[in-house]
Order: C-alpha cells, then structure tokens, then sequence
C-alpha cells in the first residue's frame, strides 16, 4: 500500500481523507477522519452519518473511556478505502459525537504506521513494511564506538527487563468477511 499523506485538521488533530461504504453498490462517500492513538478500535462515526451508507447493525460492544467510565454502544459493520485499498471492519456508532475517529486497529488492519512532524505540519501513514526504509532516509545515524555510556546516578536495568518485549493488546476482528461486504487486497 502507497503511504497517504495527511494534514492537522482545525483542531490541530492529525487527519486523513478515507471513503466509508455499506454493501449496498453506490454507497460509498468521502469523509474526512481524525486519526486517535487513543482509540483502540477500527471506526468510530456519529450514527446519523452511518443511515445513508446502509451499514449492516452488527450488534454492541462494551467500551472504556479515557477517564475509566464504561458503555456499551452499538456496531456496525462497513467498509474503509484509502488510496485503492478496502478493508472491513467493525464501526462503533456514536449518538453524541460529530467527529469520524480511526483507531490502532485501523491502523493495524491497513498495517500502516502513523509520523507526525508539526513543524511541517506532515502527516503520513506509511506502511508497515517501508518503515525502516522510510526512516533509514530520513534519519542521519552515526556508529558508536563501543557500549553507549550510562550516567552513574541512573540505576542499571535488570538483565530480566532488558530482554523483555513490550506487547500492546488490540482489538483483534473477525477474519471471516460478512456477506456482502468482501475484503480487497
């Protein structure tokens, strides 16, 4: 997939242009979607924005908010496109929201990386495997000559968390398309 180049909307949030579709033909239109970090699911939409698309209900989730708070609200399932590539996934339906927010499994699902650089302001979602080309281009590295020194007042990790990896759950969807609504690659 090609990296899409996107921009800082009014709020200074990044934001891209993607096309949200149902399975019925023709029902395809262009939104304008914030990207939040902060979001670990695929789409979340206002819900009178979904009737016209005909989203299929898929059923409701149960979400936790930024302050702790839980909810449960309803899903449907529905089409992204960026830049010629499809993919479906689950849209969480907001009845006070007016923003269009893409999340980590968006991310994920279109196995694209996210850079902002706001003295630019850039935005750019690059795919996952052109990341270390990407920034092999982008970066000046110098070698080292030998070990990195550690300041004697900062306490040496322990061998135990120095090999550990740091794993970040996601949402995982399903692998299996709904009907009428077909993955393309």
């Amino acid at each position: 997939m090609p990296s899409v180049i996107g921009y800082l909307d009014k709020s200074g949030a990044p934001a891209i242009k993607v096309s949200i579709s149902g399975p019925l033909p023709n029902s395809s239109q262009e939104f304008e979607v914030i990207i939040d970090t902060g979001f670990s699911g695929f789409v979340s939409m206002p819900i009178l924005q979904v009737f016209p698309l005909g989203l299929i209900l898929y059923g409701t989730t149960s979400v936790t908010f930024a302050d702790g708070s839980t909810g449960v609200k309803l899903t449907a399932l529905g089409g992204v496109t960026v830049e010629g590539v499809h993919k479906v996934g689950v849209i969480i339906l907001e009845q006070a929201s007016t923003e269009i927010l893409v999340g980590m499994d968006f991310l994920k699902t279109f196995e694209m990386s996210l850079f902002v650089h706001t003295p630019g302001p850039l935005i750019a979602l690059v795919a996952d495997a052109d990341v270390k080309s990407v920034l092999k281009q982008v970066l000046v590295t110098k070698p080292v000559a030998g070990p990195i020194p550690v300041p004697s007042s900062a306490p040496a990790p322990k061998q135990e968390e120095a090999s550990q990896e740091s794993v970040s759950p996601h949402s995982q969807a399903a692998s299996a398309d709904p009907p009428g609504l077909k993955s393309k690659k």
